[in-house]
């Protein structure tokens, strides 16, 4: 977590682009196949291998989620209360409070862990 709030096209480029630059990658090699779109005028791939890019597409962004998720364990970061048991910190990433907070209220707290999902506030 950073000290200060930066605008979003920093944060962006900073947190989300590295985290899923793979996934990205991956999704704009496959051609999408809508009608009257040059892509399904293309041979297109058997569904199987389609449903096993999707698959691996998945994975790696959940790997990469994780990674994040991880990385941000005892530090200490800035969260928006959006209620009084949840917000996002400056990376935009979900966090789940261990007591009740005011919404709408900046807070300064330590990370203990996360569940996967969402990082876990002391």
């Amino acid at each position: 977590c950073r000290t200060g709030l930066a605008p979003f096209p920093v944060l962006l480029a900073a947190t989300v682009a590295p985290l899923f630059a793979a996934v990205v990658a991956a999704i704009l090699r496959t051609p999408c196949a809508e009608p009257g779109t040059p892509a399904a005028r293309m041979p297109q791939l058997p569904r199987t291998l389609a449903k096993e890019r999707a698959r691996q597409l998945r994975a790696r962004g959940e790997a990469a989620f994780k990674q994040h998720l991880d990385s941000q364990v005892g530090r200490r970061c800035r969260v928006l209360a959006e209620s009084r048991s949840r917000g996002h910190n400056e990376q935009f990433t979900p966090v789940r409070f261990n007591r009740p907070a005011e919404p709408g209220v900046i807070l300064d707290v330590g990370i203990l862990s996360h569940d996967g999902r969402q990082l876990l506030a002391a």
